[in-house]
């Protein structure tokens, strides 16, 4: 029997624990500890990973997979940090890990290989919300680099469908928001989970994220 992409679709929004449970009130934490270590090329041990891991997990009583995504690491980084997210996939079943990743495929698939043995996975990339940020990273028109990142979602879901796949959008506060709002609409129907609104210049005040989200939705 084949599914339609709409019933698959639906399928795979059933499958995110953390989706379901933001929908219905509950408070997810992102942790990054652990990316934050590789982007400054200070690789932290599988061990270590999951150790953090754990006791993160530990504080949420058995429900750790409805409210807890700890950033894994950066697959491409190299063959350490590669080998600690296995380790760490191996460790850790309580809670959801996360891997980050340029919007290549070569990094989704590196991504969907160092979460082979996790019980909860999903994979992020990153993709830039203005015109500036698309030609400065992605080399292209902000419309070419939105192409691409639906075209991602789509190439991991075709590999593996029950893959939560995330995007981190670069630039968020000065983008328009009409095109912004536009493509996570049109991302979601792709199957993406979570549009993570990314401050990157470190120009949003407390009082203005609120104003924000209510117009972005």
């Amino acid at each position: 029997m084949i599914l339609s992409r709409k019933l698959l679709k639906l399928k795979n929004n059933m499958k995110d624990l953390i989706v379901e449970s933001t929908r219905q009130g509950g408070v997810v934490y992102w942790e990054e500890v652990a990316r934050d270590g590789a982007q400054s090329k200070t690789i932290m041990s599988g061990t270590e990973r999951a150790n953090i891991a754990n006791k993160h997990a530990n504080l949420f009583n058995g429900t750790a997979h409805k409210h807890l995504i700890f950033a894994a690491g950066f697959p491409s980084v190299g063959k350490n940090e590669m080998e600690a997210i296995v380790e760490l996939s191996e460790k850790v079943d309580s809670c959801y890990l996360a891997t980050h990743g340029r919007p290549t495929r070569r990094d989704m698939d590196l991504g969907l290989k160092a979460l082979e043995k996790a019980k909860y996975g999903r994979v992020s990339f990153l993709l830039p919300a203005t015109e500036h940020k698309a030609q400065r990273i992605m080399k292209c028109s902000l419309d070419d680099a939105f192409s691409q990142g639906l075209d991602l979602i789509k190439y991991v879901k075709d590999k593996k469908p029950d893959m939560p796949v995330d995007i981190a959008l670069m630039d968020s506060p000065v983008a328009k928001m009409d095109r912004l709002s536009g493509f996570i609409n049109a991302a979601t129907e792709e199957g993406l989970s979570i549009a993570k609104i990314c401050d990157t210049r470190g120009i949003f005040y407390p009082n203005q994220v609120f104003p924000f989200f209510e117009e972005l939705i």
